[in-house]
Order: structure tokens, then sequence, then C-alpha cells
């Protein structure tokens, strides 16, 4: 009885610090638009600290990030497929709190870069959603016409599929 008295107490405690970890911050990124989205393979999303006075500094963040060269150290470098994206974000977890920059490259298959995104914000806990609208590289033209029609007419095909 003793025993089982003890265990309850110490699943009950767990449960109590389980829920006091704070919420993920999540990113969700802004296509410009479906099409841009079909023809999109992978998202490249780095994250940086920035200081106070380094707000303008996106420019150089995303040219550092595409051109995969650069002297600023990420906290944080992943890609992702573009679908796994579609329902929710990518979250990041334990993010500290801090002024830090989300620096995003949207490639097709061959690795040529679509889409950029760029955003310097406020991160504590349980902050908002971080949503990062992302703008269209001068390669995407070309890109699109080397790919060339695609067998996908929406995006839940595009990830079900994989076309």
């Amino acid at each position: 009885m003793r025993g089982a008295i003890c265990l309850a107490l110490v699943l009950a405690a767990g449960a109590l610090v389980g829920g006091c970890y704070p919420e993920p911050t999540t990113l969700n990124l802004r296509f410009p638009t479906e099409n841009s989205f079909l023809y999109a393979d992978e998202a490249q999303v780095v994250r940086f600290n920035v200081r106070e006075s380094e707000l303008g500094i996106c420019p150089s963040l995303v040219s550092q990030v595409n051109e995969g060269a650069g002297d600023r150290e990420a906290i944080e470098d992943r890609t992702v497929s573009v679908c796994s994206l579609r329902d929710g974000g990518l979250e990041f977890e334990d993010i500290g709190d801090g002024k830090r920059a989300f620096v995003v490259v949207v490639r097709d298959q061959f690795s040529t870069a679509l889409l950029t995104g760029c955003i310097i914000t406020d991160t504590y806990v349980d902050a908002p959603e971080i949503a990062l609208a992302l703008a269209l590289t001068e390669d995407y033209t070309d890109a699109l016409e080397r790919i060339g029609e695609l067998q996908c007419t929406d995006i839940d095909e595009k990830c079900s599929r994989g076309c």
C-alpha cells in the first residue's frame, strides 16, 4: 500500500512538472502563391542571435544562408521538406529570450533558391507564432521553366503523392 501511494505521488509530481514546460515557438512560412509551394522541395531554416543594433541585418543573413558562406555563426540550421511545413509550421523548443533572426531559403529539386525570407523578432516563453512571408528570388522564373510543368495540381496532391 505504501509503495502504491509513493508511486502515485511520483506520477502526480511528474505530471505537474511536465505540464510546466513552455510551449514551443512556431515559425509559420507564408508562401506567396500555391504554385511557389508546388515547385518547392525543401526549406533551409537558420536561426541567429542578433543585437538591437543589428535590426537591418536581414539582407546580409539571407545572402550568407543562400550562398552557404559567411562569418556569422548560426544557433540552429535545419533543412526540412516543404510538405512538413504545411500543417502548423516548424517548432523550436526552448528558444530562450532575446532577439532572433530567422532566415529561410526554399529550394527546388535542383537546389536552386526559389524563395527567401527573413524576420527579426523578440522571442520569449510562450511567445505567439512567428509568421514569415517568403519572397520570390531572381532565379524563380528560370527555375520554373527548367523544371517544366508539374504533375501535381494542388498542395494535397503534391504532399500525398510526392510529385
